[in-house]
């Protein structure tokens, strides 16, 4: 959880940066959250950063593997 407010608090600045910290970021940001955050509205509240770093990744065309 403290990766999450660490992230939500803007600490961790670099992680958009790069393919893996962008990875890093939309894993915590979208599926980490579910489950800390389960059957509550909070789970949802990342959705949309999580979404503009994966279509910047797409629009980068970045390779994943």
């Amino acid at each position: 959880m403290a990766d999450y407010e660490n992230y939500m608090a803007q600490e961790y600045t670099g992680w958009p940066l790069d393919r893996d910290g962008r990875l890093a970021a939309i894993l915590l940001l979208d599926q980490y959250t579910r489950n800390m955050f389960r059957k509550t509205p909070q789970a949802f509240e990342a959705d949309l950063m999580a979404q503009k770093l994966a279509q910047k990744a797409i629009n980068d065309q970045e390779v994943w593997s």
